[in-house]
């Protein structure tokens, strides 16, 4: 097995483009523990700061001290090893060298001060909520404190036991020690006391962090090696890094047979299938779910149960199940899509009631931005007119569910709902609904009804079913778009047709109307200074005209020119976006991760395919960036060939799959071809 950790750097993405980077931390793939440095950053921007205030481990935090009672340090990057399975800095400020590494449910920490404390005592400070000495004989503190905005526990165990203890504010102790060497291991649960105890002695029996070390590499190592690439040095860090991030959510929360849900308050038993929360499908549902499906397809199979337990517990299918509940962000109800793509990809689950928890989102929850309530009259509108209506200008929102912020966001609830009726439709369809499936199929071509026709933008439309007048794609909708869209405008939204994108070209004309206009999205100016257009549009990072690829509802768009028999733009784009917004360094990713959903683009981009509409079996063609991929996920086995990839060769001239020729004008591959072991051989050519 190929030590592929090597090449992952989690410190890329730790200065945001604009908004939020990412952090670099150490667990286990969909582990529940879950460590990066508490730094104290500039505007969220970790690999700017100079202080490290404390390590947070789950619902306690730790950090070492010498003869003072200041439990931050200054630190240097230079000083500083980080990877997925460890972390290690100099604290320059203390002149103690902290390491730690984790399990899935627990942490052990390594503190060398470097010298026996003497004249000056070394300490270990403890914060947390309730803090209870349980046994100083045994060297075992145990605590409870919140961690996902939940009650979990901790039990602590040092390497010797403490020389004494002394509360020196509230939940925070400092724990002092003789030695020039101390080791601490953190078991966590959200069970009790006792589970946190015995997930402890059984993953960290011992006070052994070397092996502790070499355990998680290994672990990491196993998940990465699903996809080999060759190629340059730098883009393997690159795609590598991309890699640990797509396989970190959600969470396993399944502790030994058990778990601990927050949607009844009820510890269960998990009966085999391990219980996975911590997600957010606005962002997940378009790549890193079809990732996940194709290397780890028995976890996608638990992650589609829990889904399924969640709305048993709860009442309802969740879309952003995080571990202390559904929060009711953003737009949509992606589980539709989540489901049929498993459905269409062969995934087992119960589609019973999968089917009936998506049902009763689509016939009977508000699609409201940011909200969760019953229908309310303007769901009513879209049911019965086909569009979700807009407030006319000037006009204040009457409807007392619709959030003060986020607005109604009416082009882009339409166009969402569109697909996730037809998501719906394919299971309503697959378990004989047909009364169900007539509706949802209809309601799936809801997106003709906000396309503008004259202007060839979608647009906004108030409740009598006019446009709005004196509409501007680029700038109106207020802060984000809100009124109208989802955190972008409508150059971006005017392509949010997953599932129907023949009949989204037919609106524009054809082929070549709608090819000119994909054209004219990396080129258009944004009609205002760029200040001003990113003051309004904060997610429209990675800007290349009017398209973002810092923002999720932009991943699919350079693909849609494979429908225009144009692909050798869809490669040229595709080559030109990796090269200028993933790199290697801490502003490597222009936009938001989102849970992995940044990094699940880049993935299957980087390997040359794309699945451009989750719930259809195909993968769009655009352009490896490596001479050759070999997928060995499980089931899936399919090599790719693209010998000059890793150059500047970005045009495809000629792609066989096992020899048998595939359609240039527009190239894709299914589903099924993943587990055939397949060859799918690329003429790469620098020249179009």
């Amino acid at each position: 097995m190929e030590k592929l950790t090597k090449y992952v750097n989690p410190n890329i993405g730790t200065i945001g483009h604009l908004l939020q980077a990412t952090a670099p931390t150490v667990m286990y793939p969909h582990g529940m523990m879950q460590i990066s440095p508490d730094f104290n950053s500039v505007n969220g921007d970790r690999y700017l700061a100079d202080r490290i205030k404390c390590f947070p481990v789950g619902p306690v935090a730790i950090m070492p001290t010498k003869g003072n009672l200041d439990t931050g340090s200054d630190f240097d990057h230079d000083l500083e090893t980080s990877c997925p399975h460890m972390y290690s800095v100099y604290l320059e400020t203390q002149k103690i060298q902290a390491t730690y590494s984790v399990t899935e449910h627990c942490a052990i920490f390594e503190f060398d001060f470097f010298e026996k404390s003497e004249n000056v005592e070394n300490h270990v400070i403890m914060i947390a909520q309730g803090v209870k000495a349980v046994s100083c004989e045994d060297k075992i503190m145990k605590t409870k404190g919140r961690y996902f905005n939940i009650d979990a526990y901790a039990l602590c165990e040092f390497s010797e036991k403490p020389k004494s203890i002394a509360g020196i504010r509230e939940n925070t102790y400092k724990l002092s020690f003789g030695s020039a060497k101390i080791q601490v291991k953190i078991g966590i649960s959200f069970i009790d006391s006792e589970q946190a105890e015995y997930n402890l002695n059984k993953e960290i029996p011992h006070f052994d962090i070397n092996k502790i070390i070499e355990d998680g590499e290994n672990k990491w190592d196993v998940e990465l090696n699903k996809i080999k690439v060759k190629g340059a040095e730098n883009d393997k860090r690159i795609f590598y890094t991309a890699l640990y991030r797509s396989l970190q959510r959600p969470y396993n929360l399944s502790e030994y047979g058990r778990y601990y849900s927050n949607y009844d308050g009820k510890i269960h038993e998990d009966n085999g299938s391990e219980f996975y929360c911590g997600d957010g499908l606005w962002d997940t549902f378009r790549c890193l779910h079809p990732l996940q499906l194709i290397l780890e397809p028995e976890t996608h199979k638990s992650v589609l149960a829990s889904y399924i337990r969640m709305y048993e517990q709860s009442g309802l299918m969740p879309n952003f199940p995080f571990p202390q509940g559904d929060r009711a962000f953003m737009i949509g109800f992606h589980s539709a899509s989540l489901f049929a793509d498993a459905y269409v990809k062969n995934i087992e689950f119960d589609i019973e009631k999968a089917y009936e928890g998506v049902r009763k989102n689509v016939f009977e929850r508000s699609m409201l931005p940011w909200v969760n309530a019953p229908a309310t009259e303007l769901d009513e509108i879209y049911y019965k007119n086909g569009f979700f209506p807009a407030l006319a200008p000037g006009q204040s929102e009457f409807v007392k569910e619709a959030h003060k912020f986020e607005g109604r966001q009416a082009v882009s609830v339409t166009l969402e709902h569109s697909y996730t009726d037809w998501c719906a439709y394919i299971l309503a369809k697959a378990l004989g609904k047909e009364q169900d499936a007539e509706v949802l199929l209809k309601r799936s071509q809801n997106y003709k009804n906000v396309f503008n026709r004259e202007t060839k933008f979608m647009a906004p439309k108030t409740a009598d079913g006019r446009f709005i007048e004196d509409f501007n794609p680029k700038l109106s909708g207020g802060q984000g778009g809100r009124l109208y869209f989802s955190e972008n405008n409508s150059w971006t939204y005017t392509f949010s047709v997953f599932h129907d994108i023949d009949g989204l070209i037919e609106l524009f004309g054809g082929k070549d109307e709608f090819a000119d206009r994909l054209g004219r999205l990396f080129t258009e100016s944004p009609g205002t200074s760029k200040y001003d257009f990113l003051k309004q549009f904060p997610d429209s990072t990675g800007l290349m005209g009017q398209y973002t690829m810092g923002n999720e509802p932009a991943f699919h768009i350079p693909y849609l020119f494979n429908y225009t028999g144009n692909s050798c733009k869809t490669q040229r784009k595709i080559h030109e976006i990796i090269r200028l917004w993933f790199t290697d360094h801490p502003l490597g990713i222009c936009g938001d991760e989102d849970g992995g959903a940044m990094s699940s683009w880049l993935v299957f981009s980087a390997m040359g395919f794309y699945p451009v509409c989750p719930g259809k079996p195909v993968y769009d063609l655009g352009s490896p960036i490596f001479d050759e991929i070999i997928i060995a996920a499980d089931k899936a086995d399919l090599t790719i060939k693209a010998d000059g990839a890793s150059g500047r060769a970005k045009y495809i001239k000629s792609a066989y799959l096992d020899g048998k020729s595939i359609n240039l004008e527009h190239p894709v591959i299914k589903h099924e071809d993943l587990y055939k072991s397949a060859v799918l051989n690329l003429e790469m050519s620098k020249y179009n």
